[in-house]
């Protein structure tokens, strides 16, 4: 189990890279999670938040958070992950390096001065989720939850063809994946923070970042922890945090205690329902019914 923040640590500012993350309204309460962990990196003026509502708009405006505000723009949850590539594009456009990262992939110990390798265009998690056919020829897939883009006329060259292809599965994982194997990317040997490989045909190095510096598994004695939660509500998946997050068994349990009686919370769970029940009985729905936030078998959420 992870140990508590206790205070915000005393990190430099790393120039020239900006954090991005974004978030729904049906997140906010795991975002709001996440963004107690990541106060304490350090890194919090280095963020930049993407809002797809209303709702996480003046969240992120309350709490004085940089953000893009993109409410509006996007009316089909499977354009979520191209949206954000292209805000991820005009960054990289404008010389900027992008840290991505997903509202519950968890900063617990982030080292960015040894993590970033300014000379690998692409810097990425790995999972063992989709598309299968990269854990059939790897033993791993790239996951987009928590990428490291930098600003180089590699990636310049490359985000065209990585947005057009995510345009055409509307999934910015599976595509970078595919891409990737039918270029022929090829892997070096594994190091202790990964495995760097290199896409001739692309001209683009790609290190996938080590499990023992980004987990999907365990908090024990990584930078960056980003658990599976299984479910489609968010408190069914804070109640899964409240387990992988807390320090003891204990805790766990008073958190989960918590999260059950908070009546106000489980509301937006109610909502999202109600939605769904609207949309197969043809009445329409009145707010997004899938929140943006996970990895599975048919898709990826930009929460989990």
């Amino acid at each position: 189990m992870a140990s508590p923040p206790e205070g915000p640590t005393d990190r430099r500012p790393l120039p020239g890279y900006v954090v991005l993350a974004a978030i729904d309204e049906n997140y906010l309460d795991i975002f709001a999670l996440w963004l107690e962990w990541f106060e304490r990196s350090g890194y919090l003026p280095q963020l930049t938040v993407i809002t797809y509502d209303t709702r996480s708009t003046k969240f992120a405006e309350r709490r004085g958070l940089t953000h893009v505000r993109l409410a509006g723009r996007v009316r089909d949850p499977r354009q979520i992950y191209v949206s954000r590539l292209e805000v991820v594009g005009d960054l990289i456009g404008s010389g900027t390096h992008v840290i991505n990262t997903d509202a519950d992939a968890f900063w617990l110990r982030p080292d960015l001065p040894s993590m970033t390798k300014p000379a690998v265009d692409l810097q990425i998690s790995v999972g063992h989720g989709i598309p299968r056919r990269a854990i059939d020829e790897w033993g791993f897939s790239l996951c987009c939850g928590f990428f490291i883009l930098h600003s180089t006329a590699r990636t310049k060259a490359f985000l065209p063809t990585w947005l057009q292809a995510s345009r055409e599965a509307n999934h910015d994982q599976r595509a970078l994946n595919d891409l990737l194997l039918e270029h022929e990317i090829e892997w070096g040997a594994e190091e202790s923070s990964g495995r760097i490989g290199y896409c001739r045909s692309l001209d683009m190095h790609v290190e996938a970042i080590s499990p023992d510096v980004i987990s999907r598994v365990t908090p024990t004695g990584v930078q960056i922890y980003h658990p599976y939660l299984s479910g489609r509500y968010q408190q069914v998946k804070m109640l899964q945090l409240a387990t992988k997050l807390a320090p003891s068994s204990r805790m766990a349990l008073r958190r989960q205690a918590r999260i059950v009686l908070d009546v106000r919370a489980w509301q937006g769970t109610f909502r999202q329902l109600a939605n769904k029940a609207r949309v197969r009985t043809g009445r329409g729905a009145t707010s997004p019914a899938e929140p943006v936030g996970g990895e599975t078998s048919s898709r990826r959420s930009v929460g989990d």
